[in-house]
């Protein structure tokens, strides 16, 4: 269809299927699935029938997607996504792009094209990017556009473009790429191609490359046109803490800091790569630092308990079996309804109000406001 998707696979997602997410409060669109992800696709890129196209749409993942081999990219070349796109932490699987256009300007990766946007917290495995396509996660970042948090896993970026990058092909003035990392992926270039990297392009002036590494990358010839962490930058490009990780004492990186593999392992590899990362405690990436993501939680209900409790009068209060019904008890002295009900309406909201609350923190302060 015309928002990115192919043609129909046999099981799962037939890549034509779209669905409008739920959005919260704040209209943030909630994705659980591929034809969620496809329609706010859509939504972005404009190609939605009778829906004008929202390029600033926000939007959060609420669980792993499997694109089953199909196509969706987000942004084009004329209409940047300047949105925030939180992953919270999910998995986008199977994502396949095979761009044979020679002059086409979408298409070119999961992001065509940002500007600035926030894309964090997000996970790309299992991947094959190929054709006139630039890289895996993001094709082009302009304006104050930030990657935060992202990793691309067990992916094949083939590429007969200009420069190209797994995380990202082309870095603009002003943008960032900070802990992200790039794991067990493939690179392979055809034709003229300028240069192709494990984790970006090119970073131009006035660009941040910071706390990321790439491991077991795969290339498909030792020449020049490939490196571990990127091809291109410029004088006032800021690389700091990027590391690449392999026992072979013939590959060699440019730019950023070669590791051994084990030490990319290590506790002093964690404290060099900041508090994003930690210890892989359950073998999720071989024993290669993972990303610590915020928490996902669930506020609806105790924004409820508030509004209800804020809506409280006197009539709501005296009724029989009611926890705070004024009368006198052990907890509660008579009358003392309205001075434990603020307390615990001020603390509950305090809790709502934090983006750092956990959920049991949430779920307690909705229990005491019940």
């Amino acid at each position: 269809g015309s928002w990115g998707v192919d043609e129909a696979w046999a099981s799962g997602w037939d890549g034509a299927e779209i669905s409008k997410p739920s959005q919260s409060e704040d209209g943030t669109y909630q994705i659980s699935s591929a034809a969620e992800l496809a329609w706010f696709a859509g939504l972005v890129n404009g190609t939605l029938d009778r829906v004008d196209k929202n390029p600033a749409a926000n939007a959060v993942l609420t669980a792993d997607i499997n694109l089953n081999e199909h196509t969706v990219s987000i942004g084009t070349a004329d209409t940047a996504y300047g949105g925030i796109f939180d992953g919270a932490g999910c998995v986008i699987r199977s994502l396949r792009i095979n761009n044979n256009v020679s002059d086409s300007n979408s298409n070119r990766a999961f992001f065509d094209t940002i500007h600035n946007a926030t894309i964090k917290q997000l996970e790309i495995e299992g991947a094959v990017v190929e054709g006139r396509c630039f890289g895996v996660l993001v094709c082009d970042a302009s304006g104050s556009s930030t990657i935060f948090k992202c990793a691309v896993r067990n992916s094949k970026l083939k590429s007969n473009s200009n420069t190209s990058g797994i995380i990202c092909a082309a870095l603009n003035k002003g943008t960032s790429v900070t802990d992200c990392y790039s794991l067990n992926n493939s690179l392979e270039y055809t034709e003229t191609i300028s240069g192709i990297a494990g984790l970006v392009g090119n970073a131009k002036s006035n660009t941040t490359l910071q706390n990321c590494y790439v491991a077991g990358l795969e290339y498909s010839a030792a020449d020049s046109k490939q490196s571990p962490i990127l091809t291109k930058k410029a004088s006032k490009t800021v690389i700091k803490n990027c590391f690449f990780a392999s026992d072979n004492e013939q590959e060699t990186t440019a730019i950023g800091e070669k590791k051994m593999i084990a030490w990319l392992k290590s506790d002093e590899a964690i404290t060099a790569l900041g508090a994003s990362y930690k210890k892989d405690s359950e073998n999720k990436n071989s024993g290669f630092p993972v990303l610590v993501y915020e928490q996902k939680v669930d506020k609806e209900e105790l924004k409820a308990c508030i509004d209800k409790a804020e809506a409280l009068t006197d009539d709501d209060v005296w009724q029989e079996g009611d926890r705070f019904n004024g009368k006198e008890s052990e907890y509660l002295p008579k009358g003392s309804f309205w001075a434990v009900m603020t307390e615990k309406l001020s603390a509950a909201k305090a809790v709502y109000d934090s983006s750092e609350s956990t959920q049991v923190a949430i779920d307690t302060a909705k229990d005491n406001l019940q």
